[in-house]
């Protein structure tokens, strides 16, 4: 799907996708499909999400984080090498990546890890970390990505989880 999407854009068929690598309620089971897995929990990928802070437990849910995270590396790596204009198709693309909540034992939605990459287009403030406030949502990068895009948006979605913008986060 993510060689579809990166053939889609380089050929203007398209400049919007989303993928979804596996919902909650997969019947995956990472155990299968992590290569040479160093865990023994033989549970779905949402019994993993919510395995508890064991040893063996953080292994698989830290091992299938790092499966997808290849994968879309893999996809990076292709966009990076794909020539588009003056530069690479990379360079014309903002991609989002992010989960459903930060820690599946709580189903935390505060603070969750959220990458951007590229961006250039856009001015993404790049090779950075920000532990941005704990009492903003996913909502708030949505805001800053339409206000970079030349749409001035102060509130994204329900008012009660947007902040509006994040200070840095494009611009520079």
């Amino acid at each position: 799907m993510l060689e579809i999407i990166r053939c889609a854009f380089a050929s203007d068929l398209t400049r919007v996708a989303s993928i979804t690598f596996a919902d909650a309620y997969s019947p995956l089971r990472p155990i299968a499909f992590c290569p040479n897995p160093g865990f023994t929990l033989d549970s779905t990928i949402y019994g993993t999400s919510m395995s508890g802070k064991s040893a063996d437990a953080l292994e698989a849910k830290g091992e299938m984080a790092a499966f997808y995270n290849r994968l879309m590396a893999e996809a990076l790596r292709a966009m990076a090498t794909t020539p588009e204009g003056s530069g690479t198709l990379l360079d014309n693309t903002l991609g989002v990546m992010f989960t459903d909540c930060r820690d599946g034992d709580s189903h935390q939605r505060r603070r969750i890890p959220l990458l951007l990459f590229c961006g250039k287009f856009l001015k993404l403030a790049t090779g950075q970390f920000m532990a941005v406030s704990p009492n903003r949502y996913v909502n708030d990068v949505w805001s800053s990505v339409l206000t970079a895009w030349g749409v001035p948006t102060n509130v994204y979605g329900d008012p009660q989880y947007s902040q509006g913008t994040i200070p840095n986060l494009f611009g520079r």
